[in-house]
């Protein structure tokens, strides 16, 4: 799939936000997360600048939190952060509170959006491994790209991907 799909993709979610509802953010949850991920040193100023406007829960992975090659995109309610990984492949995570139906939090479905995904899928899809979760009342997608989609096992098999799900911290956002 083509960098150009998911930027189009990513920018019209990004555009549009002013005219969807928001999620509800369970902060308090969140609070306690970001007590268990403090970082062993601070975090890019580069970074921090951005995530600290944020009003979601901005999740990454742990392991490519000092990354220099990267790419982020991000509103107060929303965000893609993508990595430049070696061998050609890329790894990427989008986080959104916006929701484009009426929400009612008193219903069955409304409960169940709002609760953390219990258990999670890998997908592999055209040069893709990717997986969509839910937690702390915002919806999350972490993928990775792959050129060579045939033969690189971080787009046929889900343990590369599992293992960075695995990693994912908070590292900002605020009420």
């Amino acid at each position: 799939m083509s960098h150009k799909f998911y930027t189009i993709l990513l920018l019209s979610s990004f555009l549009n936000a002013e005219t969807l509802g928001l999620l509800d953010i369970n902060w308090k949850q969140v609070n306690k997360e970001v007590v268990m991920s403090k970082p062993q040193k601070a975090y890019p100023k580069k970074l921090t600048d951005v995530i600290g406007k944020m009003t979601l829960p901005v999740y990454l992975p742990s392991n490519y939190l000092y990354e220099s090659k990267y790419t982020l995109i991000a509103d107060a309610n929303f965000y893609t952060m993508s990595y430049h990984l070696e061998d050609n492949a890329r790894l990427s995570i989008t986080g959104d509170r916006t929701f484009q139906d009426t929400l009612n939090p008193n219903t069955t479905d409304g409960q169940s959006l709002l609760k953390a995904s219990k258990m999670i899928e890998f997908y592999p899809a055209e040069g893709l491994m990717s997986t969509d979760f839910g937690r702390n009342g915002a919806n999350y997608t972490l993928l990775v790209e792959c050129y060579d989609s045939i033969s690189d096992k971080r787009c046929t098999d889900k343990t590369f991907l599992q293992n960075i799900y695995n990693k994912l911290i908070i590292v900002g956002g605020t009420k």
